[in-house]
């Protein structure tokens, strides 16, 4: 039994699935995810690429934080239509190390079963006693999310530069930084709030970004 100052985390668990002829769709979701979200977590799943360029990835969308794990299945999969899907969890709180657990147990789970309702046994599983198959919340501590990416990689990259990028930090100035490299790209942005840590502002993070109206009008 959890303790009563434990907060739930987890807002939604959904399925993204990729067909045989190429089709890219929500297949399943529980509860139910408002249209908005669940169009940027179809651009974010990257299965309308041909390419997977990295299976665990993290995002945030308005108030919502979106994990994502993106599994390509085999000729041995159970999942016979399927060429790819990804489990995509929503929460409230910032710390990819334990939703990247978690979305990988959901997606071990699903590519055993092929049986989306054995997913939604994990949302009161998560929610009521921090625990489903072989995850196990309590391992996860919110802080080490925090320091996960050293501060000594934005000095490492950046050099003598990292004054302007601590300056706008500081006096609080929308940054946005690019990358060809995902991996890269969201090691180094979830790095940038350490420069004001007295803040812990990691909400205030846009990891990943797409040139879609949705997204950008997010960020205004």
């Amino acid at each position: 039994v959890r303790g009563t100052m434990d907060v739930p985390t987890l807002e939604t668990v959904s399925l993204i699935e990729k067909d045989a002829t190429g089709d890219v769709l929500m297949s399943w979701r529980y509860p139910e995810v408002n249209p908005q979200l669940e169009s940027v977590i179809l651009n974010r799943s990257q299965l309308n690429g041909s390419v997977i360029e990295l299976e665990f990835t993290f995002s945030k969308f308005r108030s919502d934080w979106i994990y994502m794990f993106t599994t390509v299945t085999d000729e041995e999969s159970q999942l016979k239509d399927i060429s790819a899907f990804a489990i995509c969890v929503t929460s409230k709180t910032f710390n990819p190390e334990k939703y990247n657990a978690l979305c990988r147990s959901l997606s071990r789970v699903y590519a055993t079963t092929a049986d989306p309702p054995k997913l939604a046994e994990g949302f009161p599983s998560v929610t009521l006693r921090g625990k489903y198959a072989d995850f196990e919340e309590s391992q996860y501590d919110q802080r080490r999310a925090w320091i996960a990416s050293p501060l000594s990689a934005l000095v490492e990259s950046l050099g003598e530069q990292v004054l302007l990028l601590w300056t706008g930090v500081i006096l609080k100035k929308r940054i946005i930084v690019y990358s060809p490299n995902l991996e890269q790209l969201q090691m180094f942005v979830r790095a940038v709030p350490l420069l004001a840590f007295h803040r812990q502002s990691w909400d205030t993070l846009r990891p990943w970004v797409h040139a879609d109206p949705v997204e950008i009008a997010d960020l205004k």
